[in-house]
């Protein structure tokens, strides 16, 4: 079999099956970013059981389900094809005088702001946390848990950033940039990895800031919410500064650690909250993180 033979057969499956080979494209590149973090943390002394675990399948199956195309497929992209549809009304094109440099810099400036201000609502708000907590109930934290998020939470998230990001008059195309830089330091934040970042570790997220915000303890889960910037938490004293935390998780999330289980979780806290029963907190003393 020739290349240009390989090379056409490629073609025809990526025209004629493109949620298939969005698939196989995501899984290529997962796998690629595993040998990566695998190897530094194997280098940098990480625990590399967690690989091992049901939790790290559970959430590979996350990461999959997004990155594979599925979740836009049928799910973000109808949605705010609807909500573009509204949108042009309220373009108010509040950066379009800018340079284009100084433009981008201003809109990735208000998208990490934007998100560090919706994290911390879905930290206080008991309808938004009974979302986001699946992405807190892992216990074995690995850079696969960036992806565990319920799919109604990046619909919830996406909205509430997206209509800021698009009064401000941006091209659509600037949202790729800033979703892919996005993604990478998820990835490294979300690692076994000890890095601080020295005297950046007030300016620039690190995983060993990101780490204390999956702790099991309270005072140390509410705090740290910064996507890449930590610099919003040292302004508006949400910033803690310690050690990586000994266990991880949300205590009382119901549900088993596997794909369906984390779906059905957030409605059975729902549930409870129209029953005027008290929801799953990170109070108590956690789950240990299996090492």
């Amino acid at each position: 079999m020739t290349m240009a033979t390989v090379l056409d057969i490629v073609s025809e499956i990526r025209s004629d099956f493109p949620l298939i080979w969005d698939i196989a494209s995501a899984f290529a590149g997962l796998m690629v970013l595993f040998v990566v973090v695998f190897g530094l943390e194997r280098r940098g002394g990480g625990n590399l059981r967690r690989f091992k675990t049901r939790n790290f399948l559970t959430d590979s199956l996350y990461a999959l389900f997004y990155q594979g195309g599925i979740h836009n497929r049928f799910l973000y992209v109808p949605v705010f094809a609807v909500v573009a549809l509204v949108m042009p009304s309220w373009h108010l094109d509040l950066i379009g005088q800018l340079p284009p440099p100084l433009r981008f810099v201003v809109f990735w400036l208000v998208a990490d702001a934007l998100g560090y201000w919706i994290h911390r609502w879905q930290h206080n708000n008991a309808f938004l946390w009974s979302f986001h907590s699946v992405h807190h109930s892992q216990t074995c934290v690995t850079f696969a848990t960036t992806y565990r998020n319920h799919i109604v939470d990046p619909l919830i998230t996406g909205f509430l950033t997206y209509v800021p990001l698009m009064l401000l008059g941006a091209p659509n195309w600037y949202f790729a940039p800033v979703v892919m830089l996005q993604v990478l330091f998820d990835a490294v934040k979300h690692s076994d990895l000890k890095w601080r970042y020295g005297r950046l570790y007030p300016i620039i997220v690190s995983p060993v800031f990101h780490g204390i915000h999956h702790s099991s303890e309270r005072i140390e889960h509410d705090s740290n919410y910064g996507g890449i910037l930590a610099v919003w938490d040292y302004l508006f004293g949400t910033m803690s500064v310690g050690e990586r935390p000994a266990a991880y998780g949300v205590p009382g999330i119901e549900g088993r650690d596997t794909f369906w289980g984390t779906f059905i979780a957030p409605f059975r806290q729902l549930k409870k909250l129209l029953r005027g029963e008290p929801v799953a907190s990170v109070d108590g003393a956690g789950v240990s993180e299996q090492r």
